[in-house]
């Protein structure tokens, strides 16, 4: 397991919380939505999601509305009404890899179950204005731990928040189920090239990575009257895994604008910025070590995207970003420099049938200049809906890494499980 709200209620919260905190990246990028805001409401998830964790349009405003239906605030704190509410979400799967290395062409083949843990999350309100946010995960090889936590004031249009949460990108949303995030949104300059453990961060595990939650102070909201609904989010954060602000801190910034075109159908277009600087191990050529005397890597990430349904039927949703990474003082392998990488994806979604059949596929891609590495992925999948909060899902990934004279692997990846979420 590695991972990639609601209303004014437990009942009403859960349901996105679990979209934007476990599917994002909490625990497990197989996760989807919990059915409590359904229950609440006598109606499906599907009120909020394509299918989970993907989520539809009124999802989308629910969310940047504070996770609020208009004109439901509570009256009087949840503890008042009935206690506190835990929702649950497991992925159990089969996963079968075949790797090939082409430079030596050795082949690898692996079959076996994934170990998953278990998301509790709860969400409530304090009153009329504030409310809270939680994700307590269980997993098998680290234990329990406090992925998540994180208050909501809401202030009318506005929205603040406190605490640790996922930074709202213009697609946060992972709807695939068996593999990795997006490779351009996830990247990890330390991670790629095999050098995970060269030029770290002095805080140790603390990064500023997007996939990740961070402890953040943020600014989110939702404006209806900007044409068809203009969302935004203006966030400060210490990074994914620490709050000392000497160690890594960094400028959150996302907009994304919503249309209606032909036929009513929505079509989204927006972008984000993120901004920062960390704190890095030097090395020590002499003695050939890492030392804590340390040096700044200056950071700045910026993506642009569009998201648009057909207009005839409103059942197939193509998506796209591009992005650019770009860091001044990571090691490469012999040196500190500067390092830069551009990435994109394509994504096509389709419902076969209402809220029971649903099959997706995408492309992605992303370069790390500075270390001649490329890395295309492609991904197709099926969901069958038992009902709302169970389904069945089977993926195939093909996967493509390449550093001349270094690297060159295959890996295709077939997933089948299901999700279960209560």
């Amino acid at each position: 397991m590695k991972y990639r709200l609601q209303n004014t209620s437990v009942f009403c919260f859960s349901s996105l919380l679990v979209v934007l905190i476990l599917s994002c990246t909490v625990i497990t990028p197989r996760a989807g939505a919990i059915p409590l805001f359904a229950r609440k409401y006598k109606t499906t998830c599907f009120t909020c999601h394509v299918s989970e964790p993907m989520l539809n349009e009124f999802g989308r405003r629910f969310q940047a509305n504070g996770y609020r239906i208009a004109n439901s605030e509570p009256k009087t704190p949840t503890w008042d009404q009935l206690p506190i509410v835990l929702a649950f979400a497991v992925t159990p799967s089969v996963i079968y890899a075949h790797s090939r290395d082409n430079i030596t062409n050795e082949v690898t083949d692996s079959r076996n179950f994934s170990t998953y843990g278990v998301d509790m999350l709860t969400a409530g309100d304090f009153g009329s204005r504030l409310s809270w946010y939680g994700d307590v995960t269980v997993d098998p090889k680290e234990g329990a731990g406090l992925e998540s936590l994180f208050l909501i004031y809401h202030a009318g249009a506005i929205n603040f928040t406190l605490g640790k949460q996922i930074l709202r990108t213009l697609f946060p949303i992972q709807f695939t189920l068996g593999t990795t995030d997006y490779l351009a949104q996830s990247y990890e300059p330390f991670a790629d090239g095999s050098l995970t453990n060269k030029g770290v961060p002095i805080g140790g595990t603390n990064t500023l990575l997007l996939e990740k939650a961070s402890y953040a102070v943020s600014a989110f909201g939702w404006v209806p009257d900007i044409l068809n609904g203009f969302r935004y989010e203006l966030a400060f954060t210490s990074g994914n895994d620490g709050v000392d602000l000497n160690d890594a801190h960094a400028l959150f910034l996302s907009a994304d604008q919503t249309i209606y075109y032909a036929n009513n159908a929505p079509f989204k277009v927006g972008l984000w910025y993120y901004a920062g600087k960390q704190r890095l191990y030097d090395f020590d050529s002499t003695n050939a070590v890492w030392n804590s005397d340390g040096h700044d890597n200056l950071l700045w990430r910026f993506g642009i995207g569009a998201d648009i349904y057909d207009p005839w039927v409103k059942k197939i949703n193509l998506t796209g970003q591009y992005m650019i990474a770009n860091d001044d003082n990571i090691y490469n392998g012999s040196s500190f420099g500067q390092q830069r990488m551009t990435g994109s994806f394509l994504s096509l979604t389709a419902i076969l049938l209402p809220e029971k059949v649903y099959t997706y596929g995408r492309w992605d891609h992303k370069e790390v200049n500075e270390l001649k590495l490329t890395d295309t992925q492609w991904t197709v999948g099926l969901k069958y809906h038992f009902v709302p909060n169970v389904f069945l899902f089977g993926e195939l990934a093909f996967d493509n890494q390449k550093i001349p004279n270094r690297l060159d692997k295959s890996t295709t990846t077939l997933s089948i499980g299901t999700l279960i979420a209560y």
